[in-house]
């Protein structure tokens, strides 16, 4: 295991309030937060929540990632403002979002299909048109897929039981990510996580260009992730999945309870 990666927050806050000229209290109010809290990230005896992390970076327009793991006071003021110019990320697709498909002879596009050991490459080669054709494909035939643009994801690790490591996610390619529903189930693609499955949360700001995404996992023993909205690559909206291993039976007591309840409702009703 390597030596965990050294915080920069507090000492780039600091520098870039100083940047700006503006004093902790200044900062606090713009952030909606008490100066003694300011104090104590530039400090480094606390950090932010990251509700606040991320205001912090929109404000001062410095991708998540650069700002928590970057020293900023040794980047030049180009260099500065190269990391600001990739701070804006098109959420919307109003500009070219690199989509490559594959079709039949007939001009129907085929699902291609992106297993466990090809998801690392994944992340290098989504836009790569020869990569895609690398991929095995497969179609469809039913009026469900027969719009839209879809790809298969095999899904690893039990996160999102009852959906079994080894299932076959197939999910609908998302064009503005403005679209992602809350707690809707999706492929995600993002440097810092790879291709996950997970329930979502769009905590994407106003301004269309910042933000993150809450990735939850229906199995309570995972921890919630926030993903920075510069960090997404691509969003497929899952849309159904094929399996081997069938469910295994929700008898909880909790499930248990609910069928009674509801053969007790039944009967009251058959009495009446």
């Amino acid at each position: 295991m390597g030596e965990k990666e050294k915080s920069m927050i507090g000492a780039n806050l600091k520098f870039l309030r100083k940047e700006r000229n503006m004093t902790q209290e200044e900062l606090a109010q713009e952030l909606g937060i008490g100066r003694h809290s300011v104090g104590s990230y530039e400090e480094g005896r606390a950090e932010p929540k990251i509700e606040t992390l991320f205001a912090i970076c929109e404000l001062f327009a410095i991708p998540a990632k650069y700002f928590v793991h970057t020293d900023l006071s040794e980047c030049s003021a180009m260099e500065i403002e190269a990391l600001r110019g990739k701070f804006k990320v098109d959420v919307e697709g109003k500009g070219l979002r690199i989509l490559q498909v594959v079709v039949d002879s007939t001009g129907r596009e085929n699902i291609p299909m992106v297993n466990v050991k090809a998801a690392a490459g994944y992340l290098n080669g989504y836009g790569d048109g020869e990569y895609i054709e690398t991929l095995p494909t497969f179609s469809l035939p039913l009026p469900t897929f027969d719009r839209g643009t879809y790809r298969a994801f095999e899904i690893k690790g039990d996160s999102m039981l009852p959906i079994k490591p080894g299932s076959i996610v197939i999910g609908e390619f998302v064009e503005n990510w403005r679209d992602v529903k809350d707690d809707e189930v999706y492929i995600v693609v993002s440097i810092s996580e790879g291709v996950v499955l997970k329930r979502v949360k769009n905590r994407v700001n106003r301004d269309g260009q910042s933000g993150y995404f809450t990735l939850k996992s229906d199995n309570p023993a995972f921890s919630n992730m926030e993903v920075a909205v510069e960090d997404i690559k691509e969003f497929w909206k899952a849309k159904a999945y094929i399996s081997q291993s069938f469910p295994d039976p929700d008898l909880s007591l909790e499930r248990i309870s609910a069928i009674v309840l509801e053969l007790q409702q039944e009967m009251i009703r058959m009495k009446k």
